[in-house]
């Protein structure tokens, strides 16, 4: 059953300040690479002068586009990381995916990052980080 972010709403985020920049809580549970991240494990942070209403409608379209890009996700790894690990992924590496932790961040220049932390069943002791600009990935690699 494929998962999605379709039934996002504007009203299922709340906006709080800390410190520097705004955190944005979600209310519910969101779909990245087809596998539910609990909302204790995902935040927005806004930095400058950059409201939340400003870029919700820009948020839930770049979380629709990440509740599953397998396509791309699979060539940027086999791109960046094949040579590097040995191995090749695959749609079952993609399915195998684990995801700890994600922080979509909206900066001044009005970009929207995404730091996807997550464990992969080709490096076991390490943590694969996804980077992702709008609505594209920029790079991938092993920490650990």
């Amino acid at each position: 059953m494929e998962r999605t972010n379709a039934t996002l709403r504007i009203t299922d985020f709340t906006p709080t300040e800390a410190a520097d920049d705004k955190i944005v809580r979600i209310n519910k549970d969101v779909v990245i690479f087809d596998k539910i991240v609990s909302k204790d494990n995902f935040e927005v942070r806004l930095y400058g002068n950059i409201t939340f209403d400003d870029f919700a409608n820009r948020i839930i379209e770049a979380l629709q586009w990440m509740a599953d890009c397998r396509t791309e996700l699979i060539e940027v790894y086999n791109r960046e990381l094949g040579e590097v690990s040995g191995k090749l992924a695959n749609d079952d590496w993609y399915e195998t995916l684990e995801l700890l932790n994600v922080t979509l961040l909206v900066s001044r220049n009005e970009n929207i990052y995404t730091h996807v932390s997550c464990g992969d069943n080709i490096w076991l002791d390490h943590i694969l980080d996804v980077e992702i600009e709008n609505i594209s990935i920029k790079g991938m690699g092993y920490d650990g």
